[in-house]
């Protein structure tokens, strides 16, 4: 992700951002399921609510962190002037916010990467294969459960688009 940042400060041209904003989409797509296998696995099955409602409280105050210190960024290098790199192009003031939100990200990658432990894996998920329809047989099946979490989920993601949108 944060990489893909990096390369859409370093676009010059429609195709080149594009492809980098292609790329930040894909490499954020793997975090849902990554990130409840996680806390499956670090949290006793009786913790494991807390452990995804600190995981969405993190996700909702960093949403709105990001907004605050994007403005900031943005008051701070909208001043600056172009940036001619040999071999990139011309960096423009909007282009060094992506690399500014971008760079913290790899470094904070490289050094979780190097000190912290993944969990030890419980349970059979790894071994266990179903297919798409079996899935969303479950999730009808189990209804009551998953009907509050999908709706949460899209009513968060409308209301972080208007917010993004209309900030």
């Amino acid at each position: 992700w944060s990489a893909a940042s990096v390369f859409c400060g370093m676009a010059q041209n429609f195709g080149q951002i594009a492809t980098a904003r292609l790329f930040l989409g894909a490499a954020e797509s793997p975090n849902g399921p990554a990130i409840f296998s996680i806390i499956a696995d670090s949290f006793p099955r009786k913790l494991i609510t807390r452990g995804i409602a600190l995981m969405q409280l993190g996700i909702t105050l960093g949403a709105g962190f990001s907004l605050i210190m994007t403005g900031v960024l943005i008051a701070v290098l909208v001043k600056l002037p172009e940036i001619h790199i040999a071999g990139v192009g011309v960096i423009r003031w909007w282009q060094l916010v992506f690399i500014a939100i971008g760079v913290p990200g790899l470094l904070a990658a490289v050094v979780l990467g190097l000190t912290v432990k993944e969990p030890e894996r419980h349970g059979q998920g790894a071994q266990v294969k179903v297919g798409m329809a079996k899935a969303i047989g479950y999730m009808f099946a189990h209804w009551r459960v998953f009907a509050p979490f999908m709706g949460s989920s899209a009513i968060g993601g409308l209301a972080f688009g208007v917010i993004t949108w209309t900030a």
